[in-house]
């Protein structure tokens, strides 16, 4: 062999060398490429996986301590609901009611100049204050006696003493003092203030009493300035 065909064969020997090393390294970085793109996606999917849910328990906030005493109302604390009615309220309270009054004694009616006065025991619950229950002016005890064909339920007496019709008859004519109650088989004395025309007293029961009649007995007075005469407006029971 010449030495030009051997010097050809060298150079065709390490262009064939070459041509394969370049295509490993060409092999070896798109490997590479391949590789890092899988990492890659394979990291990318890992940081956006949908994380599974922790489970959890759904608790209500423990309302904040308030000092009640000091706390203001305000619109978002007031109370909506209408409160219960109590048991002593008045709706729960039945209102005493006696069908007869009776009287130890009643002053004869007046007739003069066209007037019809009468002075009977139902003048007591007549709503009227210009009406009176007089008895007579020898009875140095008079009383008056509710009754009701059942059992009633008394806490005590609204009581508008004198003659309230005006002023003037009202201190001319003797006021009721000291009464006497009895019912429930109790007697309870009660001494009455002379309050003045048209005022109303309340006199209280030191407990409720059942009863079907209830007495009131006047046992002193207040004296007239003109008249020997007891007069009383009004006596509501409740």
């Amino acid at each position: 062999m010449s030495k030009k065909s051997s010097r050809h064969e060298s150079k065709g020997d390490k262009s064939l060398l070459i041509m394969i090393l370049i295509f490993a390294l060409v092999v070896i970085f798109c490997c590479g490429a391949v590789i890092g793109v899988i990492t890659l996606t394979g990291n990318n999917k890992t940081l956006h996986a949908p994380q599974t849910p922790t489970p959890y328990v759904l608790r209500t906030a423990e309302p904040a301590a308030t000092d009640a005493a000091t706390e203001q109302p305000t619109e978002n604390n007031l109370q909506t609901d209408p409160p219960s009615p109590s048991p002593n309220s008045d709706e729960d309270e039945e209102i005493p009611v006696f069908t007869k009054i009776t009287a130890s004694s009643v002053r004869e009616a007046y007739r003069g100049n066209n007037v019809y006065i009468t002075y009977t025991a139902k003048n007591l619950t007549d709503n009227n204050s210009e009406t009176a229950w007089t008895p007579e002016e020898s009875d140095t005890n008079p009383w008056v006696l509710f009754k009701s064909s059942s059992k009633q339920k008394i806490s005590g007496f609204e009581i508008e003493n004198g003659y309230s019709k005006n002023e003037n008859l009202y201190y001319q004519n003797m006021r009721a003092k000291n009464i006497i109650i009895a019912c429930g088989g109790e007697d309870y004395k009660f001494v009455l203030k002379d309050s003045g025309c048209g005022i109303k007293q309340t006199v209280t029961l030191p407990e409720p009493v059942l009863s079907e009649s209830v007495k009131i007995t006047v046992a002193d007075t207040y004296a007239g300035n003109k008249y020997n005469e007891l007069c009383i407006s009004e006596i509501t029971p409740f």
